[in-house]
């Protein structure tokens, strides 16, 4: 991802890593599931795979990653609710 400073607090305490996603003991894929999507596609875990690799600032514990825009913006159009 290429970051070298924090974009929240500006320091370059960075860590680089990846991060297990689960809830329950169940892990899920690395996806980022947006909360404006409509119920069914949410209750089935619909997302947009995120890229890999995640960056964490040890100064502010904002944790990071990324996903593909043109992903993003079609799932929104394909499963965004109404108000969207």
């Amino acid at each position: 991802m290429g970051e070298s400073k924090c974009p929240r607090c500006g320091v370059g305490n960075l860590l680089t890593g990846g991060m297990s996603m689960g809830t329950g003991g169940r892990i899920f894929s690395k996806t980022f599931c947006p909360d404006d999507l409509r119920m069914l596609p949410k209750l089935f875990e619909h997302g947009v795979q995120v890229r890999e690799g995640f960056n964490a600032c040890t100064s502010c514990g904002l944790v990071w990653s990324e996903v593909s825009p043109d992903d993003l913006g079609a799932l929104m159009k394909r499963e965004g609710r109404a108000e969207v």
